[in-house]
């Protein structure tokens, strides 16, 4: 258990983001209401994410930003201990995390914060509403006018006690393994009820063919015989950061897949994997007659 207590924030240091997503998009709005300059850097891959959104956003909410045009990292805020806040319009159609990183702080911004999103449709919705609903745990006054847009008011964010539940994304790859190997692999910690998107996961792999329970020890999955997997039909609009792990699944799979609205995840990923296709049934043959992975 850890218990943190507010603090003034101080600038003048450099954050290494290294690959983290989550680093380098939430931190910045909060790093926004320290006083002195904040530089963001990370690794090459990193530096290759798209970060625009956020740093219009930001200047638009009156932030001073030095990204020598690039709008992607590095990039330094010349934060002056407040924010002004208000109005502004972002295009958050490649990630759901430029919204929930401007949410995040706006109850610290001096006009509060009123975002809209310009794009079509938003991507991973279900993140938002985690957003939302930690906002209103922590006291913060937030509403959703309608399904493209926000409001944060001004004021005081309360502090609160929570259990942090285990990230069901980064656990998809477990479930998978089970799945396409015929064992069985229990996930411990997977929460009775969640609001995490990550946890279609579960589904997905009982769609495909596997077994799945939920008890009190975790979630139980027990694949399908090699060979027996099950295509599917799926849009994983609101769970892109699964698009990886079910492609995979699929790619053993013995029936096709059709797997939409995935242009906002990191998909392009997945054009080399055609030439790898032939050798991943018998990787999964292989691997489940393995005891230990």
């Amino acid at each position: 258990m850890a218990r943190h207590s507010p603090s003034k924030f101080t600038g003048d240091i450099t954050i290494e983001c290294g690959l983290a997503g989550t680093v380098m998009r939430f931190v910045p709005p909060i790093a926004a209401l320290a006083r002195g300059q904040v530089r963001f850097d990370g690794d090459a891959s990193a530096r290759t994410r798209p970060m625009s959104e956020l740093l219009t956003g930001l200047r638009d909410l009156g932030v001073m930003i030095d990204d020598e045009g690039e709008a992607r990292l590095p990039f330094s805020l010349h934060a002056t201990g407040s924010v002004r806040g208000g109005r502004v319009a972002i295009d958050a159609s490649a990630s759901s995390q430029f919204i929930s990183a401007l949410l995040l702080a706006g109850a610290r911004f001096e006009d509060g914060l009123t975002l809209r999103h310009t794009g079509d449709s938003v991507p991973s919705n279900a993140h938002i509403e985690m957003t939302l609903e930690t906002l209103r745990t922590a006291g913060v006054q937030v509403s959703r006018p309608d399904d493209q847009s926000w409001r944060v008011w001004p004021g005081a964010v309360l502090p609160f006690d929570v259990e942090v539940e285990p990230d069901l994304s980064s656990a998809a790859p477990f479930v998978a393994l089970a799945a396409v190997t015929g064992g069985t692999v229990t996930v411990e910690g997977w929460p009775q009820h969640t609001t995490q998107a990550g946890a279609e996961i579960a589904e997905i792999a009982r769609e495909m063919g596997a077994e799945v329970s939920l008890s009190d020890n975790g979630l139980i999955v027990t694949g399908p015989p090699v060979g027996e997997l099950q295509g599917l039909d799926r849009d994983l609009h609101e769970v892109g950061e699964l698009t990886p792990v079910v492609a995979a699944m699929a790619a053993v799979a013995s029936g096709p897949s059709t797997l939409r609205g995935v242009a906002h995840c990191a998909a392009t990923r997945l054009i080399v994997w055609p030439r790898c296709r032939p050798n991943w049934a018998a990787w999964a043959a292989r691997l489940s007659k393995r005891r230990t992975v």
